[in-house]
């Protein structure tokens, strides 16, 4: 049995407890990419990469492209596109080449036409069946997949420590939005005839250092000259991050942006932090040296914060308790249907100025004393 907090994997041979060798990284079903394939949530649940509670109802094994194969393609219902690579650490070569392999993956995906990726993701075997691409899906994919907007994760069962000192290969990419994550998946095999995964970050690539390349032509055209530098830290690069007035400018329901610039500044007041993305924002607080996306708002949907994110976020019983009862009082409906029921996508559509206003002040009592 494969276990990783709420997945669960049949397996019938095992020993004492010993870290456990995956035989290959695709070919049986006890692979890497085979677990990760059915299993999104073991990538998508780590914090760091701040994709919350959203579902990930694409996935494609195996997705070809000009420059290769990608092991695994994630689409979240937010468009958010994560590629990933698997390696096993026996295998040394694979890791001094994987960085420059993923950004060949990365350059040949912004050129995939998303149609063809739409359709490839929909008849996916490993996709939702049910989820159907709206018009805001469709042009939030584009705008990604030309943006080079993707999240690379590194999987592998323990993680070589020098994988991202390769530079050069990152620099070859100088106008894509891309971060590198690098992921140690720690497979155990248990005495109770269990594998236990636990994902962690390594590291990632934080601020990429992008080259910005300046062409100046002369009037007549006769002279040329080419500087290349790096940008400052500071620097977003080429992300498709929205400023918060274009945030508000997006949002379905015009009359509840009042509410949440209010939120914004009092989240900000309390001493957490807004960032904004490329749907929508997300209200974090540092926890234990780490940044925790508690608060996501989205175009169309707020999310709330459930059971299971609670015991990935690190937050403790007596504030998260504090938080259900909130509901529990002030929102009953919305205790029952989404709280309990483990759902967390709350549609503008679906909730009054007011159910939001107490939705997201429920997300300060996570956050008192800290």
């Amino acid at each position: 049995m494969l276990k990783n907090r709420h997945c669960y994997f049949p397996f019938t041979t095992a020993s004492l407890t010993e870290v456990f060798q995956f035989q290959s990284e695709g070919n049986d079903r006890l692979s890497p990419q085979e677990i990760l394939a059915n299993n999104p949530e073991i990538i998508c649940n780590i914090p760091e990469l701040e994709i919350g509670e959203i579902s990930t109802p694409l996935i494609i094994r195996e997705l070809s492209t000009n420059r290769g194969s990608i092991d695994i393609l994630y689409i979240t219902s937010n468009s958010d596109i994560i590629i990933i690579e698997t390696k096993l650490y026996r295998n040394p070569e694979s890791h001094r080449a994987v960085v420059a392999q993923v950004i060949d993956y990365v350059k040949a995906l912004t050129q995939i036409d998303v149609d063809s990726l739409l359709n490839n993701a929909l008849n996916s075997q490993y996709s939702d069946n049910e989820f159907k691409p709206d018009d805001y899906f469709i042009s939030a994919l584009r705008k990604n997949i030309v943006t080079g907007n993707f999240s690379v994760v590194i999987v592998g069962d323990n993680i070589h420590p020098n994988i991202l000192g390769m530079t050069d290969s990152i620099q070859s990419a100088p106008h894509l939005a891309f971060t590198i994550y690098l992921v140690e998946l720690a497979p155990r095999i248990l005495d109770d005839n269990t594998i236990l995964i636990n994902p962690r970050l390594i590291s990632k690539t934080n601020e990429v250092e992008r080259s910005v390349i300046k062409l100046e032509i002369s009037m007549s055209g006769s002279e040329i000259s080419i500087d290349s530098s790096i940008p400052e830290k500071e620097s977003k690069g080429s992300k498709p991050i929205l400023s918060e007035e274009e945030y508000y400018s997006y949002v379905e329901k015009p009359e509840i942006v009042p509410i949440i610039r209010d939120f914004i500044t009092s989240w900000r007041k309390k001493g957490g932090d807004i960032h904004m993305g490329t749907v929508g924002l997300s209200a974090g607080f540092e926890i234990e040296g780490r940044r925790i996306p508690i608060q996501q708002i989205y175009q169309k949907k707020v999310l709330i914060l459930t059971e299971r994110w609670k015991s990935n976020y690190g937050i403790d019983d007596v504030k998260y308790n504090n938080y259900k009862n909130y509901f529990k009082q002030y929102l009953p409906h919305l205790y029952d249907k989404y709280l309990i029921g483990n759902h967390v996508e709350v549609k503008f559509a679906n909730i009054d100025s007011d159910e939001l206003k107490k939705i997201l002040n429920a997300s300060f009592l996570i956050i008192e004393n800290l």
